[in-house]
């Protein structure tokens, strides 16, 4: 629990010396602030930091305790004030209690308990305030929460299924924006997170505040209350937000033609600088038809696709576009993954990396970036056989993937991650099924203390043999190949936590930290100690 600050303000030495060294305050819990002469002092303090609690005398030159006690409860309300006087006089407790006093001590042979006793009594009714306060704002973050997410599931609903976005829809929208006699356009938004994430790392959490904190700022835009117009945010994804903007009909549809252009150039800006990324919008027609709305809302987010290939910041029309082909349908989509999934499984990784080099080759016309955002969720899901951590960060950046460059830079980490050995697939015949196994074996047990022997006999082969093949079939010896994936697995851990270089070694299997620092220097070419400075 914080400690309540103390500040004394009296313009007698000896009543300030009593209080500042005659006063256990640190053992009682309270925390020394000091002691002002007279209340334009003490103001002058307290505009550096603010105490909690205030004793001030009431018979002060340049300003007394009645006047800085008023002040006080004007500029500072939440600061308590306990009274110290020579005066018993009914006058001035009177006046004490009006200006909010929560005490009203008498200096002559105050002992330490009864001063204690009157600050702690203060500091459990702060406390409790505090308590309701916090309790306050929980339930308005909650109830922000539950109308977030309301929003969002809402568009996902209208974006995936817009033919059956109901009359129900929208009038939930009219709920957190009215329609009725007014104009209405849609504005899409989205950025581009994908390499902010890459080089960062940031939690799911921080990337959902940012769009929240994005939202937040383009509905509180605060010229707009007095023209009439009137915005409602609404997320989609991680990195996606819906804007609708209305007008009422009366300020005409050119005014609100111009406050649209301006609202456009305003919520670019304003969401650059908070989400830190480059912004892309598309803008919906105006309408007076609340069934159009639902309509545009769809297309909205499918135009937002356009960027993927593009890379325009603002699209209202199709001029210019790369014309994706039509999408395919749901049955092609679900044979890729299968054919995809399956070459995994099976540890055939030369069919595995054409069909990778199909996806991440750009056609004439371009592929639906739908479909390849489908086809590299479900291999993920279904066919990816990495740690749970490897498989989060793929997810998270999948979920952020807006451009082609990104797509298919997630195919290469996707790769990296389930540690094919180049030379696998650069081999015109496909690899014996035994090296597979152990190459998928050493991927998911790198940080086991693995042995020859071990790997020889997960596929039922003599030793001696096994690396023989190996090297036969990779071109790469088997020890060398497991120290490799280690140091990959190393090189990660060193970018990307804040492990000590002895607790990554552990990690990856090493259990020698001076031979670990010796296997990376020489792989790597640096220690691990510049590696991770370099970072």
């Amino acid at each position: 629990m914080e400690k309540m600050k103390i500040l004394v303000v009296d313009d007698e030495q000896i009543v300030r010396e009593h209080f500042a060294e005659q006063i256990p305050w640190e053992e009682a819990g309270f925390l020394w602030m000091g002691a002002a002469i007279n209340g334009q002092e003490a103001i002058a303090m307290m505009e550096r930091e603010l105490p909690h609690l205030v004793l001030t005398d009431i018979t002060m030159p340049i300003m007394d305790g009645l006047e800085f006690a008023q002040y006080v409860k004007t500029r500072w309300p939440h600061v308590r004030i306990i009274f110290l006087t020579a005066h018993d006089e009914f006058a001035y407790a009177q006046r004490a209690v009006v200006l909010g006093a929560k005490n009203y001590l008498l200096k002559m042979g105050l002992s330490q308990e009864q001063v204690l006793q009157a600050c702690k009594a203060v500091a459990e009714e702060i406390q409790g305030d505090w308590m309701k306060e916090d309790l306050h704002n929980r339930r308005i973050e909650q109830q922000r929460q539950e109308e977030w997410t309301a929003r969002n599931q809402l568009i996902q609903r209208m974006v995936s299924e817009p033919a059956s976005a109901t009359s129900d829809s929208m009038r939930q929208i009219n709920e957190w924006i009215p329609f009725k006699g007014s104009y209405c356009s849609v504005i899409s938004v989205g950025w581009d997170w994908y390499w902010v994430f890459h080089e960062n790392s940031l939690a799911e959490e921080a990337f959902e505040h940012m769009q929240w904190l994005a939202g937040e700022a383009l509905e509180q835009r605060e010229d707009f209350a007095e023209t009439s117009i009137q915005v409602a945010v609404f997320p989609y994804r991680n990195s996606r937000l819906t804007i609708l903007v209305t007008c009422p009909m009366q300020r005409g549809y050119a005014f609100f033609q111009f406050a649209l252009h301006e609202f456009v150039r305003y919520g670019l800006e304003k969401t650059r600088e908070i989400v830190k990324s480059d912004c892309f919008v598309f803008v919906s027609a105006i309408t007076s038809q609340m069934e159009q709305v639902a309509k545009q809302i769809a297309e909205g987010q499918a135009r937002l696709q356009d960027y993927f290939y593009s890379g325009k910041a603002v699209m209202a029309n199709q001029d210019g576009m790369i014309e994706p082909e039509p999408e395919p349908d749901s049955v092609e989509r679900l044979e890729q993954i299968a054919r995809m999934t399956k070459s995994l499984h099976n540890r055939e990784w030369r069919e595995f990396m054409t069909m990778v080099e199909q996806l991440t080759t750009l056609r004439d016309p371009a592929q639906s970036s739908d479909f390849l955002l489908a086809v590299a969720r479900g291999v993920l899901e279904n066919g990816m056989k990495v740690p749970e951590p490897h498989k989060k960060s793929l997810r998270m950046r999948l979920e952020l993937v807006n451009t082609w460059q990104a797509y298919c830079h997630w195919w290469e980490l996707a790769v990296d991650y389930l540690a094919i050995p180049s030379t696998l697939f650069e081999q015109k015949n496909a690899v014996r099924r035994e090296i597979a196994v152990i190459c998928g074996l050493i991927a998911n047990r790198y940080n086991e203390d693995l042995s020859i022997a071990d790997l020889a006999d997960a596929v039922h082969l003599n030793p001696a043999y096994v690396g023989q093949l190996f090297k036969q079939e990779t071109g790469e010896y088997l020890s060398d190949y497991i120290s490799r994936i280690r140091m990959h697995k190393a090189k990660e851990l060193l970018g990307k936590t804040e492990l000590k270089i002895y607790e990554i070694a552990q990690a990856v299997g090493i259990t020698d930290y001076r031979y670990f620092c010796k296997m990376f220097k020489l792989m790597v070419g640096v220690t691990p100690t510049e590696y991770k400075r370099s970072r």
